[in-house]
């Protein structure tokens, strides 16, 4: 995993800056870790037409599908394990 590449990995007090001022289009702690997606980035993908695959657990789904967004989310659970 690489910062910049594979992920942005930003320190705490930023991350709960970042919460504050509603960047995100998800996030969640998991595990003594947090995890977000930011909302300008997906939302300029999807505005070129990109799909956006996320792989999130159930908190970041369940604020994703409360969002009023004009794009169509398709969501896959896998509740059975």
């Amino acid at each position: 995993e690489k910062n910049g590449k594979d992920y942005f990995f930003v320190d705490i007090q930023k991350f709960k800056k970042l919460i504050k001022k509603k960047k995100f289009l998800e996030h969640a702690k998991v595990f003594k870790n947090f995890y977000g997606s930011l909302k300008k980035d997906v939302i300029d993908k999807l505005k070129k037409g990109e799909n956006v695959i996320f792989d999130i657990d159930w908190q970041g789904t369940n604020q994703i599908k409360k969002k009023k967004l004009n794009f169509k989310i398709i969501t896959i659970s896998f509740n059975n394990f």
